[in-house]
């Protein structure tokens, strides 16, 4: 199926297995119901060609490939390894990785001081980004967060990190104000807290030998 120009719209649920093709400019909108791209489905967007999964629709990529700039305002799944994705995501919507959903990758799609939206991402398999970000509410349950960028939460902002591996070499900085939340993780980065920290269950905080950090928060 071709999109050539201005935008499709599918309302209803449907199970896919062969090609949409998306033109620069142009939009595949899911409006409503589940989109399951299976085994042999494949969404390629060239240039600014996207997918928009609006309020009430959800994606669920389950061995097919998405291949276009993704709007999230919805639901989307990546239920099983189709590679990473590397194009540029966008929205407010919930954003579910399964364990063997492939890796999810930020490095490529966001731009330096990025801000996360209200998500929350659960279940993940592998979370990758290597650029600066900020991050507005972000959950972390059951993932492995990875990559070199530093981490910002700033005013008011919350990290909630549970039963994660959070690793990378850039600093972790809570700011006044900010609040991060460790149950149960593994934190392997530079951690400078100057807003509120909250440990619990079983958790470590290590750094590679000489990379610091500091505490002048609140420490519970």
């Amino acid at each position: 199926m071709n999109v050539n120009s201005g935008t499709l719209t599918l309302s209803n649920s449907g199970t896919d297995t062969g090609a949409y093709n998306i033109a620069t400019g142009t939009t595949l909108n899911l409006s409503g119901g589940t989109r399951n791209l299976n085994t042999g489905a494949a969404v390629t967007g060239t240039g600014t060609g996207n997918v928009t999964v609006a309020p009430v629709g959800a994606l669920n990529v389950a061995g097919g490939t998405l291949n276009s700039a993704l709007v999230n305002n919805g639901a989307t799944t990546f239920a099983s390894s189709s590679g990473a994705y590397t194009r540029a995501y966008s929205g407010t919507g919930q954003l579910v990785l399964a364990p063997n959903g492939g890796a999810f990758s930020f490095a490529p799609i966001l731009a330096p001081g990025y801000v996360f939206p209200s998500v929350t991402y659960m279940n993940l398999g592998t979370l990758n980004f290597d650029v600066p970000a900020t991050i507005a509410s972000l959950n972390l349950q059951g993932s492995s967060f990875r990559g070199n960028g530093a981490i910002t939460i700033p005013n008011l902002g919350m990290l909630t990190v549970n039963g994660t591996t959070l690793g990378g070499f850039s600093a972790l900085t809570v700011n006044p104000g900010a609040t991060a939340n460790f149950s149960n993780a593994a934190i392997y980065r530079p951690v400078t807290n100057n807003g509120t920290m909250n440990v619990t269950g079983i958790s470590t905080i290590s750094t590679v030998p000489g990379a610091g950090g500091s505490n002048s928060g609140s420490l519970t």
